[in-house]
């Protein structure tokens, strides 16, 4: 509570809710409340190198066409690995996952693709993702590690991964016009997947 009260005197926007909503929620309500033109979001457990803010909006401010940019990310704590997400298009994002939760875009692609969907309650952002990427919108990735992410044992993202198969079939319901053009390749990126 002091954090937060010392935040709000130095200026900071801090915006409480009395009980969680979820990650949709707080996501949508800070991207609300934003007056900027990039808004992006940061986990409490993950961190940004000094240089992210730098090269995420400088990647947007180079190129005006593109509604979002990712990068590279170092994770830590549980585990140790670098991953890099692939191009952002209908099929890598639907089989591999990405964009990460630290994507940064500009404020007016969240307002035309609408809020985060809180009612899947898993794979939020990859329906997100997939409806920014249906009404046209298209990003990039940065190869830099931009984003230590960390692992925990029982962390969200572990417990999507319990879920998986439900998750994806309400996913793969909501964008079966997008998905189905791809069903081909779908297959032979899933096998590749399980594989590697």
């Amino acid at each position: 509570r002091c954090l937060l009260a010392r935040l709000d005197r130095e200026g900071v926007r801090v915006i409480v809710h009395a009980r969680n909503r979820g990650l949709a929620a707080a996501r949508n309500s800070g991207f609300a409340a934003a007056t900027t033109d990039y808004v992006v979001n940061l986990d409490a457990d993950d961190l940004w190198t000094p240089d992210f803010c730098e090269n995420m909006a400088g990647k947007l401010d180079a190129d005006p066409k593109l509604g979002f940019v990712t990068c590279a990310l170092r994770a830590f704590g549980g585990a140790a690995y670098d991953w890099t997400p692939l191009a952002p298009e209908p099929v890598t994002i639907y089989v591999r996952g990405g964009p990460h939760s630290s994507t940064m875009m500009r404020r007016s692609l969240w307002q035309a693709v609408g809020e985060i969907d809180g009612s899947l309650r898993g794979y939020e952002m990859t329906d997100f993702w997939l409806r920014a990427l249906a009404r046209g919108f298209r990003g990039t990735t940065l190869d830099s590690s931009l984003l230590r992410y960390r692992i925990r044992n029982r962390s969200y993202y572990t417990r999507e991964l319990d879920c998986y198969g439900d998750f994806m079939a309400a996913i793969t319901a909501r964008h079966r016009d997008l998905l189905v053009p791809h069903t081909a390749r779908i297959i032979i990126e899933r096998e590749q997947f399980r594989r590697e």
